[in-house]
């Protein structure tokens, strides 16, 4: 059987509805920020030596465009806040493309074709609704969509046109490099946004776990007296007499109430006659040994079960 209340001491007995429901109010689900915001850095150091590595193998083209990558992951950075972070996964869904589609015209694709694998997990990310803290799977496929669109087409394109500029071959030994580069940053990136993602699927779960607590909390117990209430005490003796029939183990029920209740609240107040009443609950509370329980049955009337 249950206990018979859930608090020690008179001074915190009573939960009030008002009180239980305010903490139902929905809250923020608790992001690691500092996952996304080292995911974010990390690619921007990451952009600043393909610069220099570039720009040192006089590869320009793809040097300056590095710079645009970099910018726009400090500037995701700096402007990286809960309202907006749907659309700066956007934004970084798009350089990985146009990152992607810039590799693949300058004849780098093959160094740089891992990056497709870091875009899956960001197009959860940017089709998550902050307002509703619900992922908008639609936005999620068509983003996926389009990204396998431009893989399968910067595949075909390396493998069937030739790219606007051919990389020497002395800078072979470095792109391999910075091939190693690409699968170990996107390898450790990847497992990162998925933590993260995890973490915030538990973070819900438990926000979930404690609002259904609070909420059989609310469906089981008396607010005023924090008593377990009368439809919680039907489901006990459905059990004391269950136990009966089956193992003869006897129960015992008390009915009692408080004499000439009506005329504390009469003469000193409702509020008075409130604790008066949860005083006593708990009095009888503490004098029940367990497993026995103790119902507020009704108005001034107390059912005890031992």
């Amino acid at each position: 059987m249950t206990n018979k209340t859930d608090n020690n001491n008179s001074d915190n007995i009573t939960i009030s509805s008002d009180e239980l429901f305010s903490k139902l109010t929905p809250t923020k689900l608790t992001h690691t920020y500092d996952k996304y915001k080292i995911f974010l850095i990390t690619s921007f150091i990451l952009h600043i030596l393909y610069f220099l590595i570039f720009f040192y193998y006089k590869i320009y083209y793809f040097s300056i465009y590095n710079i645009f990558s970099a910018a726009v992951y400090i500037f995701s950075y700096k402007s990286f806040k809960f309202k907006n972070m749907e659309k700066i996964f956007i934004i970084i869904n798009i350089e990985l493309i146009l990152f992607i589609i810039t590799s693949s015209l300058l004849g780098l694709n093959k160094y740089f074709i891992i990056f497709y694998f870091l875009a899956l997990p960001l197009t959860l990310f940017s089709s998550i609704s902050r307002k509703k803290e619900l992922y908008n799977l639609k936005l999620a496929l068509i983003q996926y969509i389009i990204l396998t669109i431009i893989f399968v087409g910067t595949y075909l394109y390396s493998n069937y046109f030739s790219p606007f500029f051919t990389p020497p071959k002395s800078v072979s030994t470095i792109c391999y490099i910075v091939s190693l580069m690409n699968i170990i940053f996107v390898s450790i990136m990847a497992f990162l946004l998925n933590y993260a993602l995890l973490s915030d699927v538990n973070a819900a779960n438990q926000r979930l776990a404690s609002i259904n607590n609070k909420l059989n909390h609310i469906a089981t117990h008396d607010p005023l007296t924090n008593l377990i209430n009368r439809r919680s005490m039907n489901e006990q003796l459905y059990v004391a007499i269950e136990n009966y029939n089956t193992t003869h183990n006897p129960f015992c029920l008390i009915l009692s109430d408080i004499d000439d209740f009506k005329k504390v609240n009469d003469v000193y107040g409702h509020d008075t006659g409130d604790i008066i009443l949860k005083r006593v609950s708990k009095i009888i509370s503490n004098i029940v040994p367990n497993p026995g329980v103790v119902c507020r049955w009704g108005g001034e009337e107390i059912l005890i079960l031992v």
